[in-house]
């Protein structure tokens, strides 16, 4: 675990150093870094987390929504040209959501929060939730802005927590996760009139 933790930070400082020696560029290449983020597996916290010790809380924000909102925009556009990717997306779906009741907007915002759980099958569940690429950008955009706040301005004091801290703010989330679902059913026209072959 703490050798995890060291090749961790070891990452987290390299990437930095090598932003940093970008000079003026460091902003595009930071928002860049953000949209290339999944070929190097990086978590978003943890590039949200560098935005912040980087450019202070205020540009770390604003360079990060700008970053994971085109990640979104493109994510879209690709999912939509690659039925390979879409039908891998939907299998996984319904893998981790069944068919049970669909995600209100506030469970997504608190989903992005928790580290473990997919960014983009989020973002996938939110291109089913919306009608057009418009309207999906807006709700992206709504929906990591907890995520970008909470990690740019927090995560370095947040990497010191106790494990016991850690497990209270999960609950928490947890309980606000249930709260927040939706009130009603939403079924598909197709779903309920069911023909049999």
């Amino acid at each position: 675990m703490e050798k995890g933790g060291i090749v961790m930070d070891n990452t987290f400082m390299l990437s930095l150093e090598v932003i940093k020696q970008t000079g003026m560029f460091a902003p595009f290449c930071f928002i860049l870094f953000h949209v290339l983020r999944q070929f190097f597996f990086v978590p978003v916290g943890v590039l949200c987390m560098m935005g912040g010790v980087m450019f202070g809380p205020f540009l770390g924000i604003f360079y990060s929504v700008i970053g994971i909102t085109i990640a979104c925009m493109l994510f879209y556009l690709i999912i939509k040209r690659l039925p390979t990717l879409l039908k891998r997306m939907e299998n996984m779906k319904k893998k981790w959501f069944g068919k049970r009741r669909p995600l209100s907007y506030a469970q997504i915002m608190i989903l992005r929060l928790i580290p473990f759980v997919h960014f983009h099958l989020l973002s996938f569940y939110l291109i089913d939730l919306t009608s057009s690429f418009k309207e999906y950008t807006k709700i992206s955009f709504l929906s990591i802005l907890p995520l970008v706040v909470i990690y740019t301005a927090f995560g370095n004091w947040a990497r010191n927590l106790s494990i016991e801290f850690i497990v209270l703010l999960f609950l928490f989330l947890a309980g606000l996760f249930y709260v927040m679902r939706r009130r009603e059913w939403v079924i598909k026209w197709t779903e309920f009139f069911q023909t049999t072959p």
